[in-house]
């Protein structure tokens, strides 16, 4: 379970990174506040 959720992660981030960089710089300080900014 854990790893399909690290599978679905970095999707998102690597999507996210292309339309908000600066918020996926900052997932990689505080995972958690960027895990609020998915949903």
């Amino acid at each position: 379970m854990l790893l399909t959720n690290t599978n679905s992660i970095s999707k998102n981030s690597i999507s996210a990174n292309i339309e908000y960089p600066q918020s996926f710089s900052a997932s990689i300080f505080n995972p958690s506040k960027y895990l609020s900014f998915l949903q």
